[in-house]
């Protein structure tokens, strides 16, 4: 197997020490061979829960640093541990990276040979060569015998979804994860541009529509309101806040990623439009409408503006930023709003094309390790996820504690909404639930509409999500273990130089007229067109799935 992390012997050594609980059956009790073979003899459609079993399975999964990590140093003490052991019959042992360590661990971790029986990972980008390299690697097992016989569920739902099934499988047809599974749009649309409505009704202004009506409400906010920084937004590894997921340069029919248009792989940096969008930002910037560290700014720098009143329009997740700003402005002024605004475009009544969606799958997922002795009863614990109860506890938690159902709707229970322990809605949900991050389980829209408690918050959906992004949206292609490392080292040094010309022709260092030939003249020779042809190539496999 290729290495992807150059691991010191001392380094392994204190890995293999700290991994003796990892997929030895589990618990020091070990379940003997005869009833795990009953077990799998009786996993067929229809089987049910729980399993019965003594096998002690290891499950390796970041800790969620917002809302599980704050109070619980393990998954192991949450009450959505407890309820997954008694529900599905099969005991379950976490591990977790330490925080903010988890593609260190992971790189590790499979470098030493010695896995857990189940990993929780992103295995489109998190491993070299993707989920095809992996099988043939031998880190992970092909699932397709097992969806049939022992994850019915899971297999029934890839099947009702024909463009999902594609998702979650390789170019040449082998199951491989047990995803993140949001089949509805608005799930994967929650990322977008705000502005200011009390200052937009003060100043009897529209929100804005097209790029002249941003032009023109961000003129006024710094002429009439006194703004210093009318647009304000995080620096965001080159992709520039609200330029960037279709946000102000979707309004010329391009992102700063790849998309698809009339069937091609395209990706925006490397369009005649991508120079239009640089000349319209580079105004903007010259005159002030944007923070001119926009390429810089921390996210404290980005709430003192909007908090402060320095700024009235930035781009941010519905949840938690809309639902930070809100309270947070409404403290000091009661008539304070934000508001969502559509995705701009060029010319009033035209569609917009692009948005921050994501694939309902985007590599996600838990997989079953070759270091796995019971396959067939892991595949039987990660199938509970797609169930009808699995998917209610693994989003909501358990019933008459967390939750209740009435009239067929969900709806928590004070002891999530309102913590005795003053805990945050997230970190309260995550005692009982998986439901606030993402995981191996079938998510439900009721999710978002219980997670969101301003109505400005599920406005914002509706407005984000009236795009044609569907028809742009660049799945979860794979090129070939021999591409792969090609394409990576090409889009590196791509990247790097597009966000280095992106930056100085915004600031006004460089001249865009005169230089845009030559850069992409400069994005050819680093090899350009060759990345293009092997995503292309990649999108035709995926078609043919």
């Amino acid at each position: 197997m290729k290495k992807f992390f150059r691991v010191s012997f001392l380094c392994v050594f204190v890995l293999l020490i700290a991994l003796t609980v990892s997929c030895k059956g589990g618990s020091s009790k070990a379940a003997p061979a005869a009833d795990s073979t009953a077990v799998a003899a009786g996993a067929a459609p229809g089987s049910g829960y729980p399993v019965k079993t003594d096998v002690t399975l290891t499950y390796w999964i970041d800790l969620n640093s917002a809302n599980v990590a704050p109070n619980f140093t393990s998954m192991n003490d949450t009450e959505f541990s407890k309820y997954l052991e008694e529900e599905t019959g099969i005991k379950i042992n976490f591990i977790s990276p330490a925080v903010g360590a988890a593609r260190d661990s992971f790189n590790l971790l499979v470098a030493s040979g010695n896995m857990p029986d189940m990993i929780d990972y992103n295995w489109n980008t998190g491993y070299p060569g993707g989920p095809a390299a992996a099988i043939t690697n031998k880190v992970i097992i092909p699932l397709n015998s097992l969806l049939e016989t022992h994850a019915p569920d899971t297999k029934a739902l890839f099947d009702a979804n024909p463009s999902y099934d594609k998702m979650i499988k390789t170019d040449d047809g082998n199951y491989y994860i047990f995803p993140v599974m949001k089949l509805d749009d608005y799930l994967n649309t929650t990322y977008g541009l705000f502005i200011r409505q009390d200052w937009l009704d003060e100043l009897n202004l529209k929100s804005p529509v097209t790029i002249d009506d941003w032009y023109n409400v961000l003129t006024a906010f710094k002429t009439r309101k006194g703004a210093e920084f009318p647009l304000t937004y995080p620096g965001a590894g080159g992709n520039f806040g609200p330029f960037a997921n279709g946000m102000l340069i979707g309004a010329y029919g391009i992102t700063r990623n790849w998309f698809i248009q009339d069937g091609k792989a395209v990706h925006g940096i490397y369009t005649p439009a991508y120079k239009d969008w640089l000349l319209t930002m580079a105004k903007w910037y010259k005159e002030g409408l944007f923070d001119n560290n926009f390429a810089t700014n921390d996210q404290v720098t980005v709430d003192s503006n909007l908090i402060n009143g320095e700024s009235g329009a930035s781009a941010f997740w519905i949840g938690s930023g809309l639902g930070k700003y809100l309270p947070a402005l409404r403290a000091t002024n009661p008539k304070a709003t934000l508001a969502a605004t559509t995705y701009p475009v060029l010319k009033e009544g035209d569609t917009p094309q692009f948005n921050s969606l994501l694939n309902p799958f985007d590599g996600w997922g838990a997989v079953i390790t070759t270091s796995c002795k019971y396959p067939e009863i892991a595949a039987r614990f990660l199938n509970y996820g797609y169930t009808e109860k699995g998917r209610k506890t693994y989003n909501y938690g358990r019933e008459g504690i967390s939750y209740t159902i009435n009239n067929g709707v969900v709806d928590l229970l004070p002891v999530v909404t309102q913590s005795p322990l003053g805990w945050p809605l997230g970190q309260a949900w995550s005692k009982y639930a998986h439901g606030v991050y993402p995981g191996p389980y079938f998510s439900e829209r009721r999710f978002l509409e219980l997670y969101y408690p301003y109505p400005e918050q599920l406005a914002a959906l509706d407005a984000f999500t009236a795009t044609n992004m569907r028809a742009h949206l660049m799945p979860p292609v794979s090129p070939t273990p021999a591409e792969a490392s090609e394409f990576a080292r090409i889009m590196t040094n791509v990247n790097a130089y597009a966000d280095e010309y992106t930056l100085t022709a915004i600031m006004g260092t460089v001249d865009i007229n005169s230089t845009y030939d030559t850069y992409t003249a400069q994005l050819k020779r680093l090899g350009m067109d060759r990345a293009i042809e092997i995503q292309q190539g990649a999108l035709e496999r995926y078609t043919d799935r």
